[in-house]
Parts: structure tokens; sequence; C-alpha cells
């Protein structure tokens, strides 16, 4: 939609907001109201100072990044003595996050507390759903660091940001353009994501029906006799990992200090190199020559299927096109097949379906880190097929699950175009780029 400009514009003095229309003025927020922390009982895990049934609730950084900028629920409840050492907050009243999420706001709904990763505007006098959009928008930050994580905010900087302010009554008319407009956005994105979660969940059962089932509905099924598999057909068998595979990782490896890191060389493959099932070799660190050549097991062939061991479990990456010598660091494994004992390509798909994750769960309850040792990965125990149904999974797989990509990612584009959208029209319109006082229906 194009959207009218105001009659005169004039310079507001501020890179980020440009010109703004003649009667609106540019102030600092500490000149409109005190910027003031919010404050944590301490020790902050003292039970004395949680109450389920308490009167207000406690605010972390995660209850405001789920809130949508609308605070309804939280995680926990303070006790009376818990919530008169912290800094109380009513319905209508906004809260900036300066810590975990940097620069995201919010507004109560509920009764509720706030700690000192928190700022809030006790006397604001303009109008709050205007710069609650100006802090969703971002652009006010410039110069203070990348929104999120990286920004650097207490109550100086957020006090000396300048903003634009408009009239009272353009004011009100401005955020009900915005409570609307914004809603609209909201509901398309809410669209696309739970389009993007049904493509997903379709996506996870092609894979785990294919390489548990096959492709026949009309053969008839077994019992596996394995927990995380079920039926299988009845002329599939069940394997072992260590009967059919070489599997390695790295051993005595104590990492790598800064000088052994270089611009070129052969490849160290880790789990940030990971995406989208492969690597991305432009990520990867270079390493000298006798690191390669420190443990030639690891030395990584194309076809071969990695797995992370430590952290995030059970990240798969099927290897193709590598591009020169690579091994691999010690949060990794490698799997081959041993005498053509399956195809790796069948194996990858075996790993990224519901069997492998179920197994991964079991084997990691009730240790205290997270993690899958290469005894454990040897021990699972997966279907297979006949050679040749193998390889027609394999292909209807390496189909299946591309058109299902597509379409996911054609999903995430439209979520980033809409976001964008989104942004832009908050900016313009809380800096008066354009004029939306008739676009509000009485």
């Amino acid at each position: 939609m194009k959207y009218k400009r105001y009659p005169k514009y004039k310079d507001s003095g501020i890179e980020w907001i440009g010109e703004i229309p003649e009667g609106w003025e540019v102030k600092k927020i500490k000149r409109d109201t005190p910027i003031m922390r919010g404050a944590s009982p301490r020790p902050i895990d003292d039970q004395r100072f949680f109450d389920d049934e308490g009167e207000y609730a406690w605010v972390r950084i995660s209850d405001v990044t789920r809130s949508n900028g609308k605070l309804q629920k939280t995680t926990q409840r303070l006790s009376d003595e818990g919530s008169s050492l912290s800094v109380k907050l009513h319905p209508g009243e906004l809260f900036l996050s300066i810590a975990g999420s940097v620069g995201k706001p919010c507004v109560a709904d509920i009764k509720c507390c706030i700690h000192d990763g928190f700022v809030y505007f006790p006397k604001l006098t303009i109008n709050k759903k205007i710069l609650y959009y100006i802090f969703e928008a971002g652009k006010c930050y410039g110069g203070l660091g990348k929104l999120g994580t990286q920004l650097n905010l207490n109550t100086d900087t957020v006090g000396n940001i300048k903003i634009p302010v408009p009239p009272k009554n353009e004011s009100d008319e401005i955020s009900e353009f915005l409570d609307k407009q914004t809603a609209q956005f909201d509901e398309l994105i809410a669209k696309s994501k739970a389009q993007i979660t049904l493509l997903e969940e379709k996506r996870q059962a092609t894979i785990t029906q294919a390489v548990t089932k096959g492709l026949d509905p009309s053969v008839p099924m077994k019992d596996s006799g394995v927990e995380w598999i079920g039926d299988i057909p009845q002329h599939w068998e069940v394997r072992k990992v260590k009967l059919s595979s070489y599997v390695k990782g790295r051993i005595g490896y104590h990492g790598l200090r800064s000088d052994e890191f270089i611009d070129e060389g052969p490849y160290l493959i880790t789990g940030t190199d990971f995406k989208d099932g492969g690597i991305n070799w432009n990520t990867c660190y270079h390493v000298p020559e006798w690191r390669y050549e420190q443990d030639p097991f690891i030395q990584i062939k194309n076809n071969d299927v990695l797995i992370t061991k430590d952290g995030t479990v059970g990240k798969i990456a099927f290897i193709e096109n590598i591009p020169g010598k690579t091994t691999l660091n010690s949060h990794l494994l490698v799997v081959r097949p041993l005498k053509n004992s399956y195809q790796p390509r069948f194996l990858y798909w075996i790993l990224l379906a519901d069997c492998f994750t179920y197994y991964v769960n079991l084997v990691q309850s009730g240790t205290i880190m997270n993690a899958l040792s290469q005894e454990k990965l040897e021990n699972f125990v997966f279907p297979l097929p006949p050679i040749l149904e193998e390889n027609q999974i394999t292909e209807f797989l390496d189909k299946q699950i591309t058109q299902f990509d597509e379409l996911i990612a054609k999903s995430k584009a439209q979520i980033t175009l809409l976001e964008e959208k989104r942004q832009a029209l908050i900016t313009a319109t809380v800096t008066g780029k354009i004029d939306v006082r008739s676009e509000v229906v009485a």
C-alpha cells in the first residue's frame, strides 16, 4: 500500500530519524522520564523468594523473548519477601531488556517484577506504544552495537537515545495504526511459521517411514526386536553399526593452539561447520599438514558420514565434493561402511530418522553432560533392506526431502520479507515519513 507524506518536513539532526514533519520534535528519552533498573532479591536461588501463588510474576529474559511484546505469563512467581526486594510493575507498563536478548521491549499485561537486566520508565508522558515500536524497530540503537546480545545498553545509553515525538493527538492515531498493521503482519508470519512446522513434521515422518518401513506399504511386517525401530518389512534385517561400519573419532587430541590456525592447509571440520546436512567449507579452519597426518584414521573422504558427539549431540553431515585434505576435531565421529555392507547415503538417512534420535535420548538418559561415545554409536542397531531397496529408498529420499527443503526455504524467505516490511513500516511511521492519520478509522 502506498501512503501519503506530510505536507512539510524539517531536518531532525539525527541520522536514523532523518527529516520529521513540522510540528514534531526530537528529544532524549531521559528528558521525558527517568530510566530506572530493575532489581533482584539475593541470593537469587534462595527458595524463600519464590511462591507459586505469589502476587507478582518473576520476569526472566526468556519470558520476554517468548512474549511477542506483551508479557502475559512467566514460569515463576515471587513470594511477598521476594517481590519486596525487586521492582514491581503493573499492567500497561513498558520495560526494556539490557541483558540477554538486549534491546527487546515488552509491555506488562500482568503484575510482575523485573531484575536488573531490564530498565523501565516510571514517569513516561510520551505515548508508550510509540516508544515500544521505536525500540522494536531497532534503528534507534545505531552506534550502540548490533541489535541482540552485542548492544551496550544501560540507563545512561537508553536515556540519551534521541527519538521523534509527534503531537499528542497524532501519537494516539499512530500507535493505533501500528497496532492494527503489525497485527496483520504477525498473523501472516504466524501462518508461515505454522506451515514450516507442518512441513518439517512431514519431512521427518517421510524419512522415518522410508528407512524403517520401506516404500511398499503392502509388504508383510515383522517385529524387529529393537525398541527404537519397531516393525520392519519381513525380508529386512537389523544390524549393529560396529558389525558393518568403521567408526572413529580423534583420540588423545587436546585442541589447537591459536598459532596452529593458518590461512591455507588441510581443512579441520567442527560441529559449527555442519550446514543443511553437509559442510560449509567456507567456515572451516585450516591446520598444519602434520595435524592432518597425525591421525590417518580420521582423514575424511567423500561419502563419509559425520556425527557430533558432544554438546548438541547427533547432528549429521554427509561428506561430498570434498575440496582437499580434511580432518576433524575431537567432538566428531566419522562412520563409513565396511566392505560395501551398505550405502553411506542410506546410513545418513537412518541417522536423521526418529529411530536414531530415540536411541540417542535413550543412551544419554541419566548423564550429566550430553555426549554420544564411540561405543554407544557402535552399538546402535539399524534396519537394513536388500541393496536394491536400499538404493531405491535413498533415491526416493534424496528427491522428496529436496522438495520439502525447497518449500521450507520459500516459507522462511517469506517470513524474512514480511519481517523486513513490518520493520520498514514501523520505522517510516514513527519517524513521520508517512502520514497515517487518515488511515485510522474512528
